[in-house]
C-alpha cells in the first residue's frame, strides 16, 4: 500500500517537536501530527538508539541521531517538545529523556501504552504527559509460579503492606494459589 507524501507545506506552523523513537508508534505519532495540524505541532524529526536507524528517514522526517544526542538536536533544530513514541520502553530511558528535556527546559509528552488504551483509560490518539509510573517502570520479574504454589496452597499465608497496591495485587495472586488461610 503507497501512502501519499507526508511532508507538510513550508508554511505550516506549530511547536516543533522532535519524536523520541522510530518504530511503529513513531510512525502513527507522525502521520497524526501531520494529518491534525489543530494539535499545533510540527515533527523535525526521530531520535533512536538503534544505530541500524542512524540516517534513515521514517514518514519523510530523518532519524537525526541518538537519545545522547537530544540536547543538540534541541538547540539546533530550535525543538519546543519531545514526545516518547516508545510505550514500552523501560523507565531508565524514559528518565534519560525527561532528564535531557528538563536540562533544555523544554515539555515532554509521551504515547499512553497498550494496557492504557485496552482499559480505555486514554483514547487511543491522546499524548498525555510523562507521570512517575512512566518514572518507574522496571524490568518484568519472572515468577516460578509452580514453586510458589507449592509453598502457599494448604498453608496459612502471611502478607505485610497488604494495603498497599503491591501488597494486594500480592494477595490477590496468592488467594488462587488456594491457601488455607491468609493473614493480611
Amino acid at each position: 500500500m503507497q501512502y501519499p507524501t507526508l511532508r507538510r507545506r513550508r508554511t505550516d506552523m506549530g511547536r516543533r517537536v522532535l519524536i523520541v523513537g522510530a518504530g511503529d508508534t513513531a510512525k502513527l505519532v507522525v502521520k497524526e501530527l501531520f494529518t491534525s495540524p489543530q494539535l499545533g505541532m510540527t515533527p523535525v524529526g526521530f531520535v533512536d538508539d538503534d544505530h541500524a536507524k542512524q540516517g534513515y528517514s521514517l514518514c519523510d522526517l530523518p532519524v537525526l541521531g541518538t537519545l545522547d544526542d537530544i540536547r543538540d538536536l534541541v538547540v539546533q533544530h530550535a525543538i519546543a517538545e519531545l514526545i516518547i513514541a516508545m510505550p514500552s520502553a523501560h523507565g531508565n530511558v524514559i528518565r534519560r529523556v525527561v532528564r535531557a528535556a528538563l536540562d533544555c527546559n523544554i515539555s515532554t509528552l509521551t504515547v499512553p501504552s497498550l494496557p492504557e488504551i485496552i482499559t480505555r483509560r486514554m483514547p487511543t490518539a491522546s499524548l498525555r504527559e510523562v507521570e512517575i509510573q512512566d518514572l518507574l517502570r522496571r524490568d518484568p520479574v519472572e515468577t516460578d509460579l509452580a514453586s510458589v504454589a507449592a509453598l502457599a496452597t494448604k498453608e496459612t499465608v502471611l502478607v505485610t503492606g497488604a494495603g498497599g497496591s503491591i501488597g494486594s495485587e500480592l494477595c490477590r495472586q496468592i488467594a488462587r494459589l488456594a491457601p488455607t488461610q491468609m493473614v493480611i
